[in-house]
Order: C-alpha cells, then structure tokens, then sequence
C-alpha cells in the first residue's frame, strides 16, 4: 500500500519522517507532492521517497491520502480531481462535509493534530466519515500514532475544541515562555535567560509526564507558605490567570467554528 502525502511544509515533512521511522511505510511507499521543486528534491534526497507535482498523478498509485496543505489551497490543489480512496486531512477548520463535496470521497478522516508532531510528540483528535472501513480506520491510527497520542472523537464539533486545547496550545506555552524570559532579563539574568527558561519548561513538562500527578498538586509541591513561589502565584491570581486563559480558549474555540463555515 502506498500513500500520498499531499503539502511538504513542517507538518507534511513531519509526518513523512515519523511514518518512516516508525516503520509505517517505507520510503518507496511515500509519495511526497509539492509544487516547490526544492522541497521534493531535498525530501527524495533525505528519505528517499517518491515525489510528484501534481496531485493527479501521485493518487494514481497511492491508496490512501493525506492533505497538509495550507486551507486557503486545498480547492487549487484540488483542481478537476475528484477519487472515492480514502483522505486524511489535518486541514484546520475545514470540515468533513466541505472536503467531500470538493474531493468527491466519501472516505473522509479529519484530523486535528499539533506541531509537536515534529518530535514524535504530538497529540491529534480525529473523526472518520461512516464510509471508512474497520481496516482503514486501524491504518488511520497507525499513521497518527507515528507521530504521538491520538484519539477518537464521535462529534466532530469536539474537534473545534481540541483546536483551542491542543492544536493553538503550544502557542499558549511559548508565549509563557516567552513572557518569563523577558521578566528573567529584566531582573538580571542576561544571557542565562534562555536556557533556564527553556530547561525549567523542559523539566516541568518531564516530570508531569513520568509523575502521574495532577497538575494542580505538582503546582502545590513547588508551593511553600510564605515562599517565593506564593508570591509569585498571589500575582497571577489577582491578575486573573485562570479566567484569562478560559477567555483566550474559547476565543480560539469561536474562531475554529466560524473557519468551518
């Protein structure tokens, strides 16, 4: 079985590395397509994977396909090509019904993963269209899990969630940390301010993964009564720190409904 991948941006490559390292395909199973000559010879030339131009001649061969093209692209990508193989996309905010009526598949899997895909990392949600098979659906697992955790949604509206959670939460934490490194050169620690902000994140993110212990209680752990730790806590507080982020969630979660119209 061969499958295409359809857009070689971060999150095209992305996938195509973690599909050949986790022995999902192999690289002569992968039909890498881009208009951009320079990204497919330099993706041939890493991988070794096959690669096209035009969607129309990769889907010739392939079995199954996976769109990573930029939303506002997929109806020129698209362009007088219609097939009934099954499509994967991790097109944000583009709904099922929209990418059945322009690709003419019923076998329609939408997917909403995030740029920790490109460590291995990522977490995806995703939604299958009653056409796809059993088999399809392992094989749709079997791809998203190359790259990270994944989960079945039942409702595809939880997929506008997940947008606002996982997909724009990287953001959310780089911002944090881009806002603690400033606050880290105000106060004095210069060039150090980079790599004890990136390795206390790093850390923190570390032992929340291996510890088992919520977060609430981690938090508590670095907390001592009267400490620095309080202090600087007792300001997030005051400031509000919880009802900003549900504010700025359901701010992203708005915006993922309205791209889906």
């Amino acid at each position: 079985m061969k499958i295409a991948i359809i857009g070689t941006g971060v999150m095209g490559s992305a996938i195509i590395a973690s599909l050949i390292r986790e022995e999902v395909f192999t690289p002569s199973k992968i039909i890498a397509v881009d208009v951009d000559g320079k990204k497919l010879g330099g993706l041939k030339r890493k991988f070794g994977v096959k690669t096209e131009k035009s969607i129309h001649d990769a889907t010739k061969e392939a079995e199954i396909i996976l769109l990573a093209v930029k939303p506002q692209s997929l109806k020129i990508v698209c362009h007088n090509w219609r097939g009934d193989k099954p499509i994967v996309s991790i097109l944000a905010g583009v709904r099922m019904a929209t990418l059945k009526k322009i690709t003419g598949s019923k076998k329609i899997v939408r997917v909403m993963p995030n740029t920790p895909a490109q460590v291995g990392m990522g977490v995806s949600g995703w939604i299958a269209s009653k056409a796809v098979t059993k088999s399809e659906k392992v094989l749709v697992r079997k791809i998203l899990e190359s790259f990270g955790e994944t989960a079945e949604v039942k409702n595809e509206n939880m997929l506008d969630i997940i947008t606002a959670i996982s997909g724009s939460g990287p953001a959310y934490f780089f911002a944090f940390a881009e806002a603690l490194e400033e606050a880290a050169k105000k106060i004095g620690l210069g060039k150090l301010s980079t790599a004890f902000v990136g390795g206390t994140f790093f850390g923190a993110a570390k032992l929340a993964d291996t510890s088992e212990i919520p977060f609430a209680k981690l938090r508590e752990n670095v907390t001592s009564k009267g400490g620095t730790t309080a202090a600087a806590l007792a300001v997030f507080e005051k400031a509000g720190l919880k009802k900003i982020v549900t504010r700025a969630v359901f701010a992203a979660k708005k915006r993922a409904e309205e791209l889906g119209k």
